[in-house]
């Protein structure tokens, strides 16, 4: 269960490298307690440095940190409530399964009888039992994956760090893992901090979500705020396909709507493609339009659509088994509601 209590805090924090090259700038988050809490963004937008501000692993050079209500600001790695898990995982090859997840609890001087039991209620957590006696190797990839956030559950952590740890799978295997890491995180309780590059993979398991940009958080939300309400440009263009149009371009689409009688937003607004309603060309309301490209994607089929020399190309996604699902050269008419024209706008520089 969440909790309204902050697990971790970084407040203004900033990591300069020589040549005033800022790979974190002035970021400032809260996580709580027992969520998934997912930093998701491009390479080099500084996503890896921050969760290493975080472990302890890299210095940052301004503001602070504090990890289970405690300034961790200058306390060193070994002395903090976290564990941190790699893309790579090491294992130790040498060892089994069993002798791996102890391995943490034994350098922490447990008894032996609380190593045996930790063991064991980490092994059923991710759904290993059985698989003590085996060694690395005799895994799959996804098995091994379990068996590396055993091993750092195994620890007690009170912050669990993960670097991209699903990023050397192949997507089935990743798509897997991703409900299976879920899961654990979900039972276990543990306070989750997420790195990934991959827009899928953070929406589906984050209860919230920073998305980075060039050293600087843009936008902090659940996933479904981030993809439906984007405050930035960058963030509206990054979680999937999105139509960005001048205030005038969309309100001939919103006038053309049902309630078009709504007032559209000045500036730049987002239209996700899904929300554009594509009619025939007789139908009504729709602004005229010819379709330009069509695309099957399995379960949608995309279409870029034009309105008017001059004008943006417009894409849409429609179902493929849709009532209505025109061709090449096919004239029609798209609309869509004011709400879901979303103003969006840069960060200042």
């Amino acid at each position: 269960m969440i909790s309204d209590v902050q697990d971790a805090v970084l407040d203004g924090v900033t990591k300069v490298y020589a040549g005033d090259v800022r790979a974190v700038d002035d970021v400032s988050l809260s996580v709580r307690q027992g969520e998934f809490f997912s930093i998701l963004g491009p390479s080099g937008c500084g996503k890896s440095t921050l969760l290493r501000i975080l472990a302890g692993i890299e210095t940052h050079s301004e503001g602070r940190v504090q990890i289970g209500g405690q300034d961790a600001s200058r306390m060193p790695a070994n002395k903090r409530p976290t564990n941190l898990i790699f893309q790579r995982l090491a294992l130790f090859p040498h060892l089994s399964v069993a002798e791996n997840v102890a391995f943490g609890p034994r350098v922490q001087r447990r008894p032996a009888k609380d190593v045996r039991s930790t063991v064991e209620e980490m092994l059923a957590l991710v759904e290993l039992e059985g698989y003590g006696a085996r060694k690395p190797s005799q895994l799959s990839g996804g098995q091994q994956q379990r068996v590396a956030i055993a091993r750092a559950l195994a620890c007690g952590p009170r912050v669990l760090l993960l670097d991209e740890p699903l990023g050397a799978l192949d997507l089935k295997l990743r798509v897997q893992m991703q409900v299976a890491l879920k899961k654990i995180q979900r039972d276990s309780g543990t306070t989750f901090v997420f790195v990934t590059h991959d827009q899928t993979e953070a929406l589906a398991m984050s209860d919230h979500v920073a998305v980075m940009n060039a050293g600087r958080v843009e936008q902090v939300g659940t996933p479904e705020a981030l993809y439906h309400r984007p405050t930035t440009r960058f963030v509206a263009t990054f979680l999937g396909d999105t139509n960005l149009l001048p205030a005038e371009h969309a309100a001939s689409l919103v006038g053309g709507a049902a309630g078009g009688d709504r007032v559209v937003p000045r500036g730049t607004l987002s239209v996700r493609p899904e929300v554009l309603a594509v009619a025939p060309s007789d139908a009504t309301p729709g602004r005229p339009a010819t379709v330009v490209e069509r695309t099957f994607e399995g379960a949608s089929v995309r279409l870029v659509v034009r309105t008017e020399p001059g004008a943006p190309d417009l894409v849409a996604r429609v179902p493929s088994r849709g009532a209505f699902v025109p061709e090449v050269g096919d004239p029609v008419r798209v609309s869509c509601r004011a709400e879901d024209a979303v103003p969006v706008a840069d960060l200042p520089t």
